[in-house]
């Protein structure tokens, strides 16, 4: 006959929640499970932190290379600048002797019109020249704004007026849109209205037939944006990429400097940002966003 095994009544009530080692010892499940989840979580609560630690380093990088680039542009422009402004002393130096043996020998053959054509053409190539000297003594400068209290209506009107003369030309109607009330903004004014008359003048000669130029000034919370949409032809799909690209032009005439300027301008003088696009349904839209209070990235005096 089999002998009948006894348990121990306390011993059984338990036995679902305990067990024994090899060594005797009594392991209680419930805390094991209670741990092991305490666990999970402690390991899953630092899969999110590395998560995040690997997003933070990456936008590090980002940030990282993204000064790095704009430290060696700007080191090379400041090579650029010292190389430009020795290259534009020699050449002012010949544009000078060539402009003024120009005008004497035009005073000479004055009323002689067969003579006179082939120096005025001269004279012009000599100013365009000159004008091309200038700008990429701008271009590679160190520009330093002076920033002021400003309207952005006072900078606007002052810009129309000078593009005044293309404008009528083209037959160009201009609608200004600024919203009343606008607060002053600390700009240098000289650098952005340099900046709208050049875009500006673009919009003109975009639309050599007539046109539309709308001029909307938005004020947000932290930035003043300014666009300039016309009716003209547009942008070509290439161009897009290669608007503020030193020395490229969509113009038969243009020395492809005037968007590059403007970047620099907007960009590294101001903090703010500039751009350009085709519409779709045609012409193109430029817009300038200048930041409301002076940013620390920006040059100021």
């Amino acid at each position: 006959m089999p002998k009948r095994v006894r348990h121990d009544s306390k011993e059984g009530s338990s036995g679902e929640s305990e067990k024994r080692t090899s060594c005797g010892e009594r392991i209680d499940v419930a805390t094991l499970l209670e741990q092991r989840n305490e666990l999970l979580k402690m390991f899953e609560g630092m899969e999110r932190n590395q998560h995040t630690l690997e997003k933070m380093v990456a936008a590090l990088k980002h940030e990282l290379e993204v000064k790095n680039n704009e430290l060696r542009r700007k080191n090379r422009m400041v090579i650029l600048g010292e190389m430009a402004a020795c290259l534009a002393h020699e050449i002012r130096n010949q544009l000078g002797g060539l402009e003024l043996s120009a005008k004497l020998l035009k005073r000479d053959v004055e009323g002689d019109t067969r003579k006179e054509k082939p120096l005025e053409v001269i004279l012009t190539a000599v100013a365009e020249l000159n004008t091309l000297v200038g700008d990429m003594l701008t271009y590679t400068g160190n520009l330093v704004p002076r920033k002021e209290p400003v309207s952005i209506e006072t900078v606007l009107a002052r810009a129309l007026s000078i593009s005044r003369r293309e404008l009528e030309r083209a037959n160009v109607c201009v609608v200004k849109n600024v919203p009343p009330g606008a607060p002053q903004i600390e700009i240098d004014p000289e650098m952005i209205g340099r900046v709208f008359v050049n875009i500006i003048i673009n919009a003109a000669h975009a639309m050599p037939e007539g046109g539309t130029l709308v001029i909307e000034a938005r004020l947000g919370d932290s930035a003043l944006t300014v666009a300039f949409s016309d009716t003209g032809c547009g942008l070509p799909p290439e161009a897009e990429t290669k608007l503020f690209t030193p020395f490229f032009t969509t113009k038969a005439q243009g020395t492809g400097l005037g968007l590059a300027i403007a970047y620099r301008m907007v960009r590294e003088a101001h903090g703010g940002s500039i751009e350009g696009t085709s519409k779709a349904d045609g012409g193109a839209v430029f817009t300038v966003r200048l930041p409301l209070t002076p940013q620390s990235g920006a040059a100021t005096v």
